[in-house]
């Protein structure tokens, strides 16, 4: 066995100490390396927006509009301190399971509404003329950039998906109230959408958001002179949005 002096024991004492300060400093400037580069990442955020859906017009970019007339859109914000480069905005939603509903409505004159797979688009006729059509491969958008902002002063204006608004106009132009939610109830309606937005920060690191995206209405009015349809006149609703 070694026999240690006391001069050698606090040598040693003072090396481990020195090995643990060193230690403790360097995870102090790990974790500070962590939370700068946390502090600095692009945050796309998108706030709940209230519309109107008013049916008397035939074109559905005036059906769907926001309380200052423009057509319905989802408003991207970044409120993170970097800028979101090379923005994926990717939509999903049962379109068959939408166009069930529409079949489902009891109006014998609602026209066809079906999907053109040789062309992908979506088709609605009615008497034989085409109403509306929609391109699928429009539905999702791209952006190269969004600069940060704290006062939301900069936004990405988003569409909702051509298509599902076709499909939506095309039931609430031909349903009965009662035939898409209960008169006194709005919890049931259209189908939910999901927005998947990918993108980097100017490092180049990746994320990656997930959002539903719900249709809501919280008041309605049907129209006087066809009471025995209970037909939709004009209804205010609001877009939900919850992130998975």
């Amino acid at each position: 066995m070694i026999d240690l002096k006391p001069a050698d024991w606090i040598a040693i004492t003072s090396s481990i100490g020195t090995f643990l300060s060193s230690f403790f400093i360097l995870m102090t400037l790990f974790e500070l390396k962590v939370q700068r580069k946390h502090s600095y990442i692009p945050d796309l955020v998108i706030p709940e927006i209230v519309f109107y859906y008013k049916n008397e017009f035939s074109n559905y970019i005036k059906t769907w509009t926001t309380d200052d007339q423009k057509f319905i859109s989802l408003r991207i914000h970044n409120i993170g301190l970097d800028v979101a480069k090379n923005i994926n905005f990717k939509w999903s939603y049962d379109i068959h399971g939408m166009i069930e509903l529409f079949y489902k409505l009891s109006e014998p004159d609602k026209g066809e509404l079906y999907i053109d797979s040789v062309e992908n688009r979506l088709i609605y006729k009615k008497d034989g003329v085409l109403e509306a059509g929609s391109s699928l491969s429009i539905d999702d958008r791209h952006a190269d950039f969004l600069m940060a902002s704290k006062d939301n002063s900069k936004e990405y204006n988003l569409d909702l998906p051509n298509s599902y608004i076709v499909i939506a106009t095309a039931i609430y132009k031909h349903a009965k109230i009662n035939e898409v939610f209960d008169v006194n109830s709005f919890d049931d309606g259209l189908l939910p959408l999901t927005l998947t937005i990918t993108y980097k920060d100017v490092g180049g690191n990746f994320y990656r958001k997930e959002f539903k995206v719900d249709i809501k209405f919280f008041m309605k009015s049907i129209n006087a002179k066809e009471t025995d349809l209970l037909k939709i006149h004009i209804m205010r609703g609001r877009i939900y949005i919850k992130e998975y």
